[in-house]
């Protein structure tokens, strides 16, 4: 989405006034991709990530960008005594600039990378821990009773949550969750208790 809230502190109660007479309006817009939404909120020292081939965008002098990644700025304490505590003045993302800066490398993406960047289905995670909902579907779904490849939740088993699922054929229940990275510091599960 392309609209903001476009000031550095929230406003005060005194400040919502009359607004049963206020005409609200958002414009739809388009949904940012995953890359694009990191590189408008992310500082340039959390640029592991995203691929190397945005890195250059956050570090570079000559970047295009490189005013939205600041390394010095202004901390309002307002009477605070810790910077954690206070307001970052950052500067607002030119969402324009931004995405023809970011556009401009998606060429460089790796096959795996792009796929990365993609919209792609939801995904309902659970373990073990979720009982009649985990039960139901790790039967209808991953049991030598497999009855179909979709089907409706009952809310009743599963603490309110309706919808459809339907089966991830490149799932394998209660096999080793490889971390996809390559790079990065997070540790493969030997065993997984969860169902995708």
């Amino acid at each position: 989405w392309e609209w903001y809230y476009p000031y550095h502190y929230a406003p005060f109660a005194a400040d919502f006034k009359d607004l049963a007479n206020m005409d609200i309006v958002f414009e739809k817009g388009r949904v940012s991709k995953p890359f694009e939404q990191l590189m408008s909120v992310l500082p340039a020292a959390s640029r592991h990530a995203l691929p190397e081939v945005f890195h250059p965008l956050m570090t570079d002098e000559d970047s295009e960008i490189i005013d939205f990644y600041p390394e010095d700025f202004e901390v309002d304490l307002n009477g605070k005594k810790m910077a954690w505590q206070g307001v970052a003045l950052l500067p607002f993302i030119d969402m324009p600039r931004l995405l023809a800066a970011v556009q401009s490398k998606y060429p460089l993406l790796s096959s795996a990378e792009a796929a990365r960047n993609a919209t792609g289905r939801d995904v309902l995670l659970l373990s073990d821990n979720n009982g009649s909902m985990y039960d139901d579907i790790l039967t209808k779904f991953y049991s030598k009773r497999q009855e179909c490849s979709k089907f409706k939740l009952n809310p009743k088993n599963s603490d309110g949550l309706s919808g459809k699922v339907e089966k991830r054929d490149d799932y394998v229940p209660h096999g080793a969750l490889q971390y996809p990275l390559a790079r990065g510091a997070m540790p493969n599960l030997d065993y997984d208790k969860s169902v995708s």
